[in-house]
């Protein structure tokens, strides 16, 4: 009896330790955001690491892991966060560090999304998790590798470059300034910040390098690689408008083709189609006959 009642003690000093270990964490990433949020992905990493080494200590699911997931849980609702019909460890304890704040939930989902490839991942301890996410390029490299279909940002500003290399140039701009980084910086690419005048001209205020071109000049190969991105993904809008309406022009043209006998009404009351055997020149074959679901 003295037993059990000298278990269930030390069980609830863990529990207590557990939630005030927890609570400081949320005040900490307050802290950080009013104070650091700017250029402080570091101390980002550091806290996640923090988190995944409070998933490590309880991803055994004692008893009192347990207790800890539904203490978290009850908080996590309580504060009125979108959660998914069964939220593992790691989402409760990440949305709640997270909870207020000015982060939005898609980044906090990112964010336990991250910490779950770590742990996918074998990482095996708090001090890799920043490692984990550097060696990876980023938190929104990895949340965009876990997309299906899609690109990640590195992968896009790549595809950007090689279309920028032989895209046809729309303006070109000299000044004495740029001309002083025409060595360094040869053969990068360069952001120029303008603005927009009513006449339709811009007015360049300053230029973003993505290499290193002198001391007085901090390079950002962020800001070149999303502009990058930008017409990548301009392009690929582009492409697949296209592509969308020459199917359109290829269905009309077939539709044209037909004589009155060959289109009759189906007892669905939908329009089916006695495809004619010759197609539009455009279009690489004719369709066979086609009937509605019945």
């Amino acid at each position: 009896m003295k037993t059990e009642t000298k278990e269930t003690a030390i069980a609830a000093d863990v529990l207590v330790a557990f939630k005030k270990r927890v609570n400081t964490l949320s005040v900490e990433r307050e802290q950080w955001q009013a104070t650091q949020f700017a250029s402080a992905n570091d101390r980002l990493y550091q806290l996640l690491g923090e988190i995944y080494e409070i998933y490590l200590e309880a991803k055994d699911n004692t008893g009192i892991d347990q207790q800890k997931q539904e203490w978290l849980l009850s908080k996590v609702r309580e504060r009125r966060v979108p959660l998914s019909k069964k939220p593992t460890f790691l989402q409760l304890i990440t949305k709640y560090v997270f909870s207020e704040s000015d982060t939005d939930s898609r980044r906090v989902n990112s964010y336990a999304r991250v910490l779950n490839v770590a742990a996918q991942a074998n990482v095996t301890s708090a001090g890799g998790i920043s490692e984990f996410i550097k060696s990876y390029g980023g938190i929104e490299e990895i949340r965009s590798a876990l997309a299906k279909n899609t690109k990640t940002p590195k992968q896009r500003a790549m595809a950007g470059a090689q279309l920028a290399r032989t895209a046809q140039t729309i303006a070109t701009v000299k000044s004495d300034q740029l001309a002083k980084y025409a060595t360094t910086a040869k053969g990068t690419f360069v952001v120029l910040l303008g603005e927009m005048t009513p006449q339709g001209t811009v007015e360049i205020k300053h230029t973003v390098f993505s290499n290193n071109v002198g001391d007085e000049v901090t390079p950002s190969e962020t800001v070149v690689a999303g502009a990058l991105g930008n017409l990548y993904s301009n392009q690929m809008k582009a492409e697949r408008k296209k592509a969308a309406q020459k199917r359109l022009s290829c269905t009309t043209r077939l539709v044209m083709t037909f004589t009155p006998t060959a289109i009759a009404m189906h007892p669905c009351m939908k329009i089916s189609v006695l495809w004619a055997r010759r197609s539009s020149p455009r279009c690489s074959s004719a369709p066979r006959a086609r009937q509605c679901a019945r």
